[in-house]
């Protein structure tokens, strides 16, 4: 690692530990100049590398689709696309599984910035109007018909394809939440909604959109 990357790294590091205890307007201030930072150093990605659908699908054809994935992506870090679309760069990956014998998941963060200030302005959490912040594949993959959306206030995620296993017992009294905390409109619509399930491993409840 070069020394410019270990001090970068170390200032992230900083960053990320400070961040949470600033006043709010300093906060913001701060957080505003490191998304100026990120979409220039984004741009700078796309102006000296490119790639195309076909280099994606040769790559992905070098890799073993026998279990569950998860696609966690970004367009803009990889470079930029010189044909074809999001939607071209999605389908290369959906062509190549088998969802009625595996589960394709992806992140369905509603948030780019810190997770604090989201919930600040977000004091409650709706699964069904929640947008996906996780950039275009992402949004994709929550389209596709049967797609399930989990019910966690800060770091949803989508399970598309075979998602029964995720689906094991009903929910009980103790999954409940006190009124006053960010998952109540899920939660309200998990006691109404009998396709809303819990997902133990994670910690997901898991919500048809």
């Amino acid at each position: 690692m070069s020394y410019a990357s270990l001090t970068d790294s170390l200032v992230k590091r900083w960053v990320k530990l400070v961040l949470p205890i600033l006043p709010a307007p300093l906060r913001r201030k701060a957080l505003d100049l490191a998304t100026r930072r990120r979409l220039a150093q984004a741009r700078k990605r796309k102006q000296r590398t490119q790639f195309s659908v076909r280099e994606v699908a040769q790559a992905l054809d070098r890799l073993r689709f026998s279990g569950d994935v998860i696609l966690h992506s970004s367009i803009s870090n990889i470079g930029k696309l010189t044909d074809g679309t999001a939607v071209d760069l999605a389908a290369q990956v959906l062509s190549r599984l088998d969802l009625k014998a595996v589960t394709l998941l992806a992140p369905a963060l509603p948030f780019t910035s810190a997770m604090t200030d989201y919930l600040d302005q977000h004091p409650s959490f709706d699964v069904r109007t929640a947008k996906n912040a996780m950039g275009a594949i992402a949004n994709i993959v929550m389209q596709q018909e049967g797609c399930l959306r989990s019910v966690h206030p800060t770091h949803s995620t989508l399970a598309l394809g075979r998602t029964q296993p995720l689906r094991r017992r009903a929910p009980q009294r103790s999954d409940s939440v006190r009124a006053e905390q960010p998952l109540r409109h899920a939660d309200q619509e998990r006691r109404q909604d009998p396709h809303v399930r819990h997902r133990p491993q994670f910690g997901h409840q898991l919500s048809r959109l």
